[in-house]
């Protein structure tokens, strides 16, 4: 222990951290010297470039500088208990860098797939089948000291997809115990877009999602801090569910004693129970919302289904080719531009293929699949109609209804042959080999619309004069670049 480093200490000591549970998560101090790192693992026989590359030091006219300098650092590890990385705290006033620092995206460490504290938090995760997700390396420590051993924090990102994906690992899918993940916000509207943004992801997780806020608006850290252990357990214990904590985040806004702020509000949060994918859930909130908000249930559900549509709309509007077409006019086409598909045609019988595929096994592509798709289009007028339709469903993907969903979207004299798309045998024989076909399908579907694009862009460049339009040539030639490396990437190339 060296005296430059008392303000770290100092910090650590004002939130409630001694000596040993500075020790328990590896808390460091990194001086306020502009080489001392890299000087000393130089004398270790490691290279300037070697320290670049691991994220630790900055290249520079003269050499190399420490990347952390004069900060509090939490070292980040995976979930074997490798360090991959650091999080660094600013402390002093002179550093005119932001509050913390994390490592560069590295070989190793890739901040949108790292959860501080997941080594942790792993085993007990696994055994409670519990996360708590926080939002600060000192609120991780706050809770696993308070006796919340499952608490992890993400690294100087939104919780992502890939953060996601690490906890579903650890979660069990069994519905009759279902696995739980707690998220903890702070009350501001930084803390409420994260809510969101968690309530949009809500559906992927393998566990039912809550949120617990602390009183006054205290994150765990300074809860633990000024109330105690107690008050960390007793926060998590008056939990929300996420879906409810969303809806009464949009009524909160709202007077809810005039009957315009009650329907003002009522409107607010229809969008976010539309959003909600469980169809037995759903309904459940919208009583739960018209009791919150004193409206008859009949007007309330038809604020929810109106919403929903408008997301659906929304959701398909950058897939529309022709921006003058909207939803509507696949409804309006009349019967005659219906012919039936030749499927001795090796093209129309592969756009029947990729149909049968978005009906039937939804979890073999994503939403992102279908933009491309769809805004390449089929050349049979039917099977277009309905991929549009396919388009428009998105919201409900993977759904009970998403077939229900499908039709409703589908001009009624097509609906014979959606059936027929639905109840197609498949060559596959377990779920396995069906979710291998799917991608394999899709992934042609997607090779063909890039090579489709490409041709568009190639017409593009051809007619684009250089001399007069040299920035247009130049866009165009980057976007090809760009087609070429997806096309490659799908191939596997």
């Amino acid at each position: 222990m060296t005296d430059d480093a008392i303000p770290g200490r100092d910090f650590l000591k004002g939130r409630g951290f001694d000596k040993a549970a500075a020790e328990i998560f590896g808390v460091g101090f990194a001086p306020k010297g502009w080489s001392n790192l890299t000087d000393h693992l130089k004398s270790l026989g490691f290279t300037v470039d070697e320290l670049v590359a691991a994220g630790l030091a900055t290249k520079s006219d003269r050499g190399a500088y420490d990347k952390f300098r004069g900060r509090l650092i939490w070292p980040i590890r995976d979930t074997t208990g490798q360090v991959i990385g650091f999080g660094a705290r600013k402390l002093f006033d002179d550093d005119q860098g932001p509050k913390y620092l994390n490592t560069s995206d590295t070989l190793v460490y890739h901040k949108s797939s790292v959860l501080y504290g997941i080594d942790l938090a792993k085993k007990d995760i696994s055994k409670q089948q519990q996360v708590v997700v926080v939002e600060g390396y000192t609120d991780v420590m706050a809770c696993h000291l308070a006796g919340v051993t499952t608490a992890v924090a993400t690294c100087g990102t939104a919780f992502g997809d890939d953060h996601i994906r690490i906890i579903n690992r650890m979660l069990s899918a069994e519905k009759d115990t279902p696995a739980k993940v707690i998220f903890t916000f702070d009350p501001d509207v930084a803390g409420q877009k994260a809510a969101m943004r968690a309530f949009s992801d809500s559906h992927k997780f393998s566990a039912q999602t809550f949120v617990a806020v602390g009183p006054d608006g205290l994150d765990p850290c300074d809860l633990r801090s000024q109330k105690g252990d107690e008050a960390v357990l007793l926060m998590l214990e008056n939990k929300k569910p996420l879906f409810e904590f969303a809806i009464k985040q949009k009524i909160a806004k709202f007077d809810l004693t005039t009957i315009e702020g009650r329907v003002g509000a009522a409107r607010s949060a229809a969008p976010v129970v539309a959003a909600i994918r469980d169809s037995a859930m759903r309904p459940a909130y919208i009583r739960e919302l018209a009791g919150w908000v004193s409206l008859d249930g009949n007007e309330v559900a038809a604020l929810v289904d109106a919403a929903g549509k408008e997301s659906r709309s929304e959701a398909v509007k950058d897939l529309r080719r022709d921006g003058e077409h909207d939803s509507a006019s696949v409804v309006e086409t009349s019967a005659s531009d219906y012919e039936i598909p030749n499927l001795n045609d090796p093209i129309t019988r592969f756009e029947r293929q990729v149909l049968e595929v978005l009906v039937q096994i939804p979890k073999s592509y994503t939403n992102e699949n279908i933009v491309l798709i769809v805004r390449d289009g089929f050349s049979a007028p039917a099977h277009n109609a309905i991929l549009e339709a396919i388009g428009t469903s998105l919201v409900s993907q993977g759904s009970t209804a998403w077939l229900n969903v499908i039709a409703g979207a589908t001009p009624p004299e097509l609906h014979s042959l959606l059936r027929s798309i639905a109840a197609q045998a498949l060559p596959a024989k377990n779920d396995e080999d069906l979710i291998k076909y799917g991608q394999g399908v899709i992934s042609r579907a997607l090779i063909n619309a890039l090579a489709h694009e490409k041709a568009l862009l190639m017409a593009q460049l051809r007619r684009t004069d250089i001399a007069e339009d040299a920035e247009l040539s130049s866009q165009t030639q980057r976007a090809l670049v760009e087609l070429e490396a997806e096309r490659r990437k799908l191939q596997g190339i």
